[in-house]
């Protein structure tokens, strides 16, 4: 049911039986339901690593550590629905190094990021099909400064396909590869993923892409759509 509130102008999460969020129209609630756990492979990889640095926040990082984490978390706010927020250090610990741990190529880092800012995301993304070898072809613009960094890197994302006719997906999307950054040569554009999903003719795919850099700031994400050839 779609509404205009007179009390909020904007609202998420859920009380009670209600659940708020928003979509490109506006604010809406839903009732509130316990989704199915299908323990994939995938939810199963997540949460390990959610529960490794969960862990390691408690035990493995010092006072100082935890404490330059919560500056960081001070200073640069998490934004969501156009609002900025300030998360908690743990909240910036785990959500930077869930993504260095999903992608396979990079360790854990421990030590908060000492420039107070979230990491610059991809200027350019464009995502092309390649149907007969169920690959996509992604570009980029190497001349961006994860693509210059050592321990750099470019995370894409994928939905599965979808009806042409749709304009909007807010996911979930599926971990594809990484793009792996070079301080000395940049990696060349574009590269070739193998695609998580059959890549269907006629079908809308969606995509979604962040830096991640050396010290461990992240980028907001960028989103790209390849549309039926």
């Amino acid at each position: 049911m779609r509404f205009t509130s007179p009390v909020y102008s904007d609202a998420w999460g859920s009380i009670a039986g209600l659940v708020y969020s928003r979509n490109r129209t506006g604010m809406y609630t839903r009732a509130r339901v316990t989704p199915v756990n299908p323990q994939t492979e995938f939810q199963q990889a997540v949460r390990a690593n959610q529960a490794e640095l969960v862990a390691a926040w408690t035990a493995v990082l010092t006072p100082a550590q935890r404490a330059a984490w919560d500056a960081y978390a001070l200073a640069v706010p998490k934004v969501s629905h156009g609002i900025s927020t300030n998360i908690t250090g743990q909240n910036w610990y785990i959500a930077c190094n869930a993504l260095r741990l999903q992608s396979g190529f990079a360790l854990r880092l421990d030590d908060a990021p000492t420039i107070l800012q979230q990491g610059l995301p991809p200027s350019e993304l464009t995502v092309t099909r390649v149907g007969a070898s169920q690959t996509w072809n992604v570009a980029f613009d190497n001349a961006d400064p994860w693509a210059n960094e050592t321990e750099g890197y470019l995370l894409l994302y994928g939905s599965r396909g979808m009806n042409p006719s749709r304009n909007f997906f807010k996911g979930p999307y599926r971990y594809i590869s990484a793009v792996v950054g070079d301080g000395t040569v940049p990696p060349t554009s574009p590269q070739v993923m193998t695609a998580p999903f059959t890549i269907v003719s006629g079908q809308k795919y969606f995509f979604s892409a962040r830096a991640i850099y050396a010290d461990g700031r992240i980028s907001t994400p960028f989103q790209d759509t390849n549309t039926p050839a």
